[in-house]
């Protein structure tokens, strides 16, 4: 098992802590700082278009302990997922349509041992079928169970991400303009704080 330094970087059972463990269930783990920029390189060159910059995905992922994991495939990488979990300050510049997923505000941003109020899916890419698969199901078990009780908005930057989300349910959120859909809490399932 790879070793990483966030793991078990916080005390007591935590949401951040719940979306690592349940993810390293997939071999998907948390980027190291070395991985942030290729993560970063190799989604973009999958994804296209405007993507956020290595220095706002940094600062998420060292913010919160869990916006930025890798999938390897002996020992290359081949998957990549990105996410934001949201003070209530976030969730609300997102359900107002007014959240700067490029450079999002690091008040929006919540801490490991701050109780998130919302998801903000930035991504996912694969290098190939194997990986994609790996990532969705890994993607649905988190929305399930460590952040199922949260709402998750996505912004889709494919025709291949838009029928992905609505086959996982997700729905157009009719506030915005931008495009986000929104996949409502699944339960009242509570991570410990």
């Amino acid at each position: 098992m790879r070793h990483h330094p966030l793991r078990g970087a916080t005390t007591g059972p935590t949401v951040a802590q719940a979306v690592r463990d349940e993810l390293a269930l997939f071999h998907i783990y948390p980027a190291l700082e070395a991985e942030v920029a290729p993560a970063r390189d190799f989604a973009a060159a999958l994804i296209g278009g405007e993507n956020v910059k290595v220095e706002a995905l940094k600062m998420v992922h060292e913010r919160t302990g869990a916006g930025l994991f890798v999938y390897h495939d002996d020992g290359v990488l081949v998957g990549v997922m990105a996410l934001i979990l949201l003070t209530d300050e976030g969730l609300r510049a997102v359900m107002s349509d007014e959240f700067d997923a490029l450079s999002p505000a690091a008040a929006q941003v919540a801490r490991p041992n701050e109780r998130p109020a919302g998801v903000y899916g930035w991504g996912i890419a694969a290098a190939d079928k194997t990986a994609a698969r790996r990532l969705v199901e890994a993607s649905s078990a988190i929305t399930t169970n460590s952040i199922g009780h949260l709402p998750h908005f996505v912004r889709p930057a494919t025709e291949a991400g838009a029928r992905l989300m609505e086959r996982l349910g997700f729905r157009p959120y009719a506030r915005s303009n931008k495009g986000l859909v929104l996949l409502d809490p699944q339960r009242d399932r509570r991570a410990a704080a």
